[in-house]
């Protein structure tokens, strides 16, 4: 079943939907970001009222306190999200992904800063968006 190019993603089906949203607040080399675990909390929230994403559908990773371990955005957790995102979904579902955090460019080429990141060895992080 292919969906309708025009049908806005909050009309497809629930069973389509899949979401992997991070926001990365802390990191042990670059600056802190305030705001980033925020924004990925928020941003979850309105992929479930405004695009009626269900919740278990949402992947969602901060480093914020209270978040289980295995849900701090780390370089291997977001690269296994990653995959386990692919893995669930087809041709017709509905794929959204987000990331609050730092980020690097180079060559032409943007990279996500993990929480465990190092912006200065971009070879090591998730990404790779031209």
């Amino acid at each position: 079943m292919r969906r309708n190019p025009s049908c806005p993603i909050a009309d497809s089906p629930a069973y389509t939907k899949r979401a992997l949203v991070i926001g990365v607040k802390g990191y042990g080399i670059a600056r802190p970001l305030n705001m980033t675990t925020n924004d990925a909390r928020a941003f979850a929230e309105m992929l479930q009222t405004e695009f009626h994403f269900p919740k278990d559908a949402i992947d969602l990773m901060t480093d914020d306190p209270g978040m289980p371990e295995e849900k701090h955005p780390t370089v291997t957790r977001i690269n296994r999200a990653i995959r386990n995102l692919l893995a669930t979904t087809d041709e017709t579902s509905e794929v959204v992904f987000y990331f609050s955090g730092h980020g690097v460019r180079q060559n032409d080429v943007d990279y996500m800063v993990p929480r465990d990141g190092d912006p200065d060895d971009i070879e090591t992080q998730p990404g790779g968006a031209s």
